[in-house]
């Protein structure tokens, strides 16, 4: 009977110990804010080449289409009255290497409320696997180029952050643009799941 006694609290303590140890492994470390801001640098210059990829063609079409003394421009075709010219940029040629190329930088529901939405079918369409667009443009790319440089983080996550950046307009030099982003990490990846762009 006194040996039972004693077991007890020895068991105890054993399942104290195991859960002691087992919150100190699952403990985080914490970072500091510097190495916060130089992992959201680190991400933002990693997502800018598949974000450039696709900006150009979605903030004006005719980046990527036949100028009239191009040969392509007789390919043009007409769709309910409206001229759609052939997309020149074989990365971006059919509408599944659109898709895809946007989804590198864009969570799927941003490209959808920013692109696929406003732009399909008004603006582009793949008429016999071949990508077409119309001369429209945004009148200038309201969200601007990603910047990694002088960030300040708003939040920050293993699957979020949150931040703001200050951007110069070389035609507007005296203007300062405050531009948001928020990314997150997806199957993998991070994109861009929120950016806006304010002058101040």
């Amino acid at each position: 009977m006194k040996r039972r006694a004693h077991a007890f609290p020895t068991i105890m303590f054993s399942l104290l110990l195991i859960a002691t140890v087992g919150l100190v492994v699952r403990e985080k470390k914490e970072i500091t804010p510097a190495q916060e801001k130089e992992r959201t640098r680190a991400i933002v210059n990693a997502i800018t080449p598949a974000y450039d990829a696709v900006i150009s063609f979605y903030g004006a079409s005719t980046m990527s289409l036949p100028e009239p003394d191009d040969p392509e421009y007789k390919n043009a075709i007409m769709l309910e009255d409206t001229l759609f010219l052939p997309v020149l940029n074989e990365n971006l040629d059919t509408m599944a290497k659109l898709r895809d190329a946007t989804e590198k930088a864009f969570t799927k529901d941003l490209a959808n409320d920013l692109f696929y939405t406003r732009l399909i079918p008004n603006c582009i369409q793949e008429v016999e696997g071949r990508l077409y667009a119309t001369l429209y443009d945004f009148g200038g790319w309201p969200y601007k180029p990603l910047s990694g440089d002088d960030i300040s983080v708003v939040s920050f996550s293993d699957e979020r952050i949150e931040y703001t950046t200050i951007l110069v307009d070389d035609m507007y030099p005296d203007e300062k643009i405050i531009q948001t982003v928020i990314l997150v990490y997806q199957n993998g990846n991070w994109k861009i799941a929120g950016i806006t762009s304010e002058s101040q």
